[in-house]
């Protein structure tokens, strides 16, 4: 079997080769790219450019290979010429070409697109990203949606909040609207004899999974509770960020408690 890390450098240049490289609107000289699937093109964490940006950022930073960085800033570029204002002025994506509907979701949307763009925030310090991962807060800054889970509901879109907490010039808001997004999700609790449970895709049947149902709920209230950071990332790359969120822990049951009552106001 092929040593993993080579797998993964084998991939990181497939996707620089496969990378479709343009200008930018304004017809400056800075070069921009994105990827396209059989099923479109996409600026998204789970389907689109955002995701390749994250794994272009890791390989560069696991192996200190400048292209893997240019290539990553390059679809970042390409990432936020697509981005849209919407009526509140925050900073918002169309899932796909295809697929012209706006969401805040860790799947699709804004709060996925925002976590990589806080990890290259992080890494270069470029100020332009700090600025509009401030209108992606506008976007993501609800306590409704129609679905309550982490692929494609409110657990997702508190991931985004839990990662910008982790640093003092946003912690304050990003912890009021994650308690706000939680808040939103326990109105879709149902109180079963072992527990709660939560409905899954579609809100047609109770699921206990990870994407659409209680257990990725209940790992992002493990987050907001105990402030342990992330889980599925690869941050131990990221210079400065360390495992855990923050070395102070929230008391269980009455932070839990302050989220049932909360009223997302």
């Amino acid at each position: 079997m092929r040593p993993i890390l080579q797998m993964q450098f084998e991939g990181g240049q497939f996707l620089i080769d496969s990378r479709t490289v343009e200008k930018g609107r304004e017809g400056g000289e800075t070069e921009q790219c994105y990827w396209s699937t059989p099923d479109g093109v996409s600026a998204s964490f789970g389907h689109g450019a955002a995701g390749v940006c994250l794994f272009l950022l890791y390989l560069y930073l696991a192996t200190g290979k400048d292209e893997y960085l240019k290539v990553g800033r390059q679809g970042i570029a390409w990432i936020l010429e697509q981005g849209r204002l919407n009526a509140d002025g925050g900073l918002t994506w169309v899932a796909r070409n295809r697929t012209p509907s706006y969401t805040p979701y860790w799947r699709w949307g804004s709060s996925g697109i925002g976590r990589v763009l806080l990890r290259y925030w992080r890494v270069t310090g470029d100020g332009l990203y700090g600025e509009r991962i401030n209108d992606i807060h506008i976007d993501c800054d609800r306590k409704y949606t129609i679905f309550p889970g982490y692929f494609f509901g409110l657990a997702g879109i508190v991931e985004f909040y839990m990662d910008l907490a982790r640093f003092p010039e946003w912690e304050e808001k990003a912890m009021e609207s994650a308690k706000k997004l939680l808040a939103g999700s326990l109105l879709f609790q149902i109180e079963r004899s072992g527990g709660l449970a939560f409905p899954g895709e579609s809100l047609n049947r109770i699921s206990c999974d990870f994407g659409t149902g209680g257990a990725g709920i209940a790992l992002v209230m493990n987050r907001y509770l105990t402030r342990c950071g992330s889980s599925f990332m690869v941050d131990e790359l990221v210079p400065g960020w360390a495992r855990c969120d923050s070395p102070r822990t929230i008391a269980g049951l009455g932070a839990f408690s302050t989220l049932v009552h909360a009223d997302g106001s």
